[in-house]
């Protein structure tokens, strides 16, 4: 049932109304880039959890749309065995926009600077933000008083939020990390702004925030609860290393998250791309 649901508003291509409280799962990967065996594999294991949608965090080719053969060699392809379910998620800095709208679900340019929007599903609120404020050259969006600043800021003081039992958000590029490469210096774009939305998320009841483009796993609590901050990069692309800390779980392995969602909990499950649990953490 649920499944219909969704796909009858993909095809509308309007956002998900509010429904009734239900049980669902939803797989969620990020960074799979250009690691179409691993991704493929992992598209396979997600077949047989039964999850009823995927969820991305990004990067899901590797060069922005430059050749446009990758989103059939590195996305399409390898999601064949799950093709039909219905999906969302939040762009990466790699993925195009126009191939991002195309292959993705519900996700509209807003005032031709980024892809924000959010729908209550279940028990959840559902929040998708942009972290690539390159878009269209302009990195201004999480600037006070700028577009999509204006929409978080309406968003988490709306009754949608409010009323809703669970409130996720997600975003590509996260606030902080400890997994990255090099050197282990990250810094996202306008990283000041992103951390001060971490901080009205956790201020606002928000309960759960995703990321990608650190190509490992992480979990913590953000500056000591009680939002959970997960960062889940290990779609297939090349893996960071682990630096710095802070950090509850890191893990620089490929691997996918399952998310089960009731009424009454959210339970994370991270799962290696031959499905062994590597982590799991419940929020009630």
């Amino acid at each position: 049932m649920i499944r219909n649901l969704f796909l009858l508003f993909q095809s509308l291509q309007v956002p998900i109304a509010p429904v009734e409280p239900i049980s669902y799962s939803v797989a969620v990967v990020g960074d799979n880039q250009n690691g179409p065996n691993i991704f493929s594999q992992i598209c396979n294991s997600i077949r047989l959890e039964n999850v009823d949608a995927f969820v991305g965090l990004g990067d899901h080719i590797q060069n922005r749309g430059a050749i446009p053969s990758e989103w059939i060699d590195q996305f399409i392809n390898p999601l064949s065995p799950i093709m039909s379910l219905p999906r969302w998620g939040a762009r990466g800095n790699h993925d195009d926009v126009l191939g991002y709208q195309l292959f993705f679900w519900n996700l509209p340019v807003q005032q031709n600077i980024g892809q924000w929007t959010a729908f209550t599903l279940g028990s959840v609120r559902w929040v998708i933000l942009d972290a690539n404020d390159e878009t269209f050259d302009l990195r201004t969006s999480m600037d006070p008083g700028h577009p999509q600043r204006i929409f978080i800021d309406r968003e988490i003081t709306s009754q949608e939020w409010i009323r809703s039992k669970f409130r996720i958000v997600l975003f590509h590029e996260p606030a902080t990390t400890n997994v990255w490469y090099s050197n282990c210096y990250y810094q996202s774009y306008q990283t000041p702004q992103w951390i001060s939305l971490m901080d009205r998320l956790q201020n606002s009841g928000c309960h759960l925030v995703l990321n990608g483009h650190a190509h490992g796993y992480e979990r913590s609590l953000w500056r000591n609860g009680p939002m959970w901050k997960i960062t889940s990069g290990g779609g297939g692309g090349a893996l960071d290393t682990i630096c710095g800390g802070g950090y509850i779980v890191a893990l620089v392995e490929h691997h996918f998250l399952k998310i089960n969602i009731s009424y009454d909990s959210i339970e994370v499950r991270v799962l290696s791309p031959q499905r062994t649990l590597r982590d799991l953490v419940v929020i009630r």
